[in-house]
C-alpha cells in the first residue's frame, strides 16, 4: 500500500491547455508510488473570480475542499494559484465562523459541507517536505547534467507565507530551486524570478496582463 495518497486537483489549464503538465505528474507520482485519486465532482478552484464576487470564489474554493473530506483525502495541487487559493479558502472559512455558516448553506443544496479536515499540498511543497528530498534523489534515472533552468515560484505558491506555510521566506525562496538541483540541473538567478506572471489580471487588463 502506497504511503501516501491525495486527492489530485489539476485546475482549470491542466486538462485541456497544458496536458503535459497532467501527463508527466501522473507518470512521476506513479514512479514515487504516489496514489492520486482523481475526483470527477471537483471544479475551478474559485480564484479567477476572487476579485469579482468574492462569497462565490470562497464557495467554490469550499466545494472542492468538501469533496475532498467526503472522500477523507487531502488535495494534492499542482496549479501555485490553485493551491493558494484553496490554501486561503480552507484558513478563512476556519477562522470564521459567520463565513463558515454562510457558504455551507451553499454547500447543503449539494449535499455537501465544510469542515476542514483536508488539507491542500502544493506537488512542489510535497516533493520537497513530505516525500523528502534524499527519498526523492533517489529516484533520478536520468540527471539534467549541463541544463540550466530559472525557476518562477510565482506569487501563490510563497504568499501569504503565514497561510501557506513551508521554509521558504518569500523574499529569497529556496524549496524549487534546490528540487531543481537535486536532478542534476543548475537554477540560475534572474531579476524578475519573484515578479507577479500577470494572471491575476488577465480577464481584465489583457495587455498589462501580458507586459507583466
Amino acid at each position: 500500500m502506497s504511503k501516501f495518497k491525495f486527492a489530485l486537483f489539476l485546475g482549470c489549464n491542466a486538462p485541456v491547455r497544458t496536458l503535459n503538465y497532467d501527463r508527466a505528474t501522473r507518470v512521476v507520482l506513479s514512479k514515487l508510488d504516489v496514489e492520486v485519486v482523481d475526483q470527477d465532482e471537483f471544479a475551478c478552484c474559485g480564484y479567477p473570480l476572487e476579485s469579482a464576487d468574492h462569497l462565490t470564489a470562497i464557495t467554490m474554493g469550499a466545494r472542492n475542499l468538501a469533496v475532498a473530506e467526503r472522500e477523507g483525502l487531502d488535495i494534492l495541487a499542482i496549479c501555485s494559484a490553485c493551491s493558494g487559493s484553496l490554501m486561503r479558502t480552507r484558513s478563512m472559512l476556519i477562522e470564521d465562523e459567520e463565513l463558515r455558516k454562510e457558504v455551507n448553506e451553499r454547500l447543503a443544496k449539494m449535499g455537501l459541507e465544510f469542515t476542514g479536515k483536508s488539507k491542500v499540498r502544493h506537488i512542489m511543497r510535497f516533493f520537497h517536505e513530505d516525500y523528502g528530498m534524499e527519498e526523492l534523489k533517489k529516484h533520478i534515472v536520468r540527471p539534467l547534467d549541463g541544463v540550466k533552468v530559472a525557476v518562477h515560484y510565482g506569487c501563490h505558491y510563497l504568499k501569504p507565507s503565514e497561510i501557506v506555510g513551508g521554509p521558504d521566506n518569500p523574499e529569497i525562496p529556496h524549496t524549487v530551486d534546490e528540487l531543481v538541483e537535486l536532478t542534476g540541473a543548475e537554477s540560475v538567478d534572474y531579476t524578475e524570478r519573484l515578479l507577479c506572471c500577470g494572471g491575476a489580471i488577465l480577464g481584465y487588463r489583457e495587455r498589462d496582463s501580458q507586459l507583466l
